[in-house]
C-alpha cells in the first residue's frame, strides 16, 4: 500500500497472495492503481477467497504482522462493501498472524522479528531487486509519474517473495511443531468462558 496516496488516506494498490492448487504453491496478484481499482481489487480478492472457502471450508489465511488484517477492515469500511464476509473472517478466526506465533513460540537470535530477519532461520533466499516495502512505495510513486510497467513488475516480484516467504515460514513452523500437541479447537467446539 501507499500510505500517502492522498493527504488523509492511503491506497492499497496490490493484493498479492499465494495458495495451493494441485499440491503446488501458486501466486496471484490483483492491482488497484487508483481508488476505483482499489475497491475492485478488494472485492475481487474477497470474492475469490469466499469461493475457495466453499471448496475448502477449513482454510486459513496466513499473514505476517497486523497490516493485512487492518487493511482489510479499513477497506471494508472505506468502500462500504464485503462487510459480511470480513466480519465472518474475523469472527471465525480465518486470519492467522504468523508474527504473533513466532513472537510467542520462538526466542530467536536475530536483531528483530521482521520477516526478513526471521527468514534467516528457515533459509528463505530473496532475489528480487526491490528490497523492502518502503522501496516499493517509492517505485509506485515513480510509476504514477512515468507509467512504466517495469516498475510495477519490480513491485510485484518483491510482493511475490514476501508471499512465498510467508508460505515457507508456515511450513517451517509446522515442521517444528511437537508431535501430539493438540490443535486449538474450532471456535464452535471451544468451552465457553467468561470472556
Amino acid at each position: 500500500g501507499h500510505p500517502f496516496y492522498e493527504p488523509a488516506r492511503g491506497l492499497e494498490y496490490l493484493f498479492g497472495y499465494c495458495y495451493r492448487e494441485d499440491g503446488e504453491v501458486r501466486y496471484d496478484a490483483v492491482w488497484g492503481l487508483d481508488r476505483d481499482g482499489e475497491k475492485a481489487a478488494f472485492e475481487r480478492f474477497v470474492d475469490w477467497l469466499e469461493a475457495r472457502r466453499r471448496v475448502h471450508p477449513d482454510l486459513h489465511v496466513y499473514h505476517y504482522a497486523a497490516y493485512e488484517r487492518t487493511a482489510l477492515q479499513r477497506l471494508m469500511g472505506e468502500h462500504s462493501t464485503r462487510e459480511r464476509e470480513i466480519d465472518d473472517w474475523l469472527r471465525q478466526e480465518l486470519l492467522v498472524d504468523l508474527y504473533r506465533v513466532v513472537k510467542q513460540a520462538l526466542r530467536a537470535g536475530v536483531t528483530s522479528y521482521s520477516i526478513k530477519e526471521i527468514e534467516k532461520l528457515y533459509g528463505f533466499e530473496r532475489t528480487a531487486e526491490v528490497a523492502g516495502g518502503a522501496e516499493s512505495v517509492v517505485l509506485f510513486e515513480q510509476w504514477m509519474e512515468a507509467g512504466e510497467d517495469a516498475l510495477l513488475a519490480g513491485i510485484q516480484a518483491y510482493n511475490e517473495e514476501d508471499c512465498r516467504s510467508t508460505v515457507a515460514l508456515h511450513e517451517w513452523l509446522l515442521a517444528r511443531r511437537p508431535p501430539g500437541l493438540p490443535w486449538r479447537a474450532h471456535l464452535d467446539q471451544r468451552e465457553p468462558t467468561e470472556e
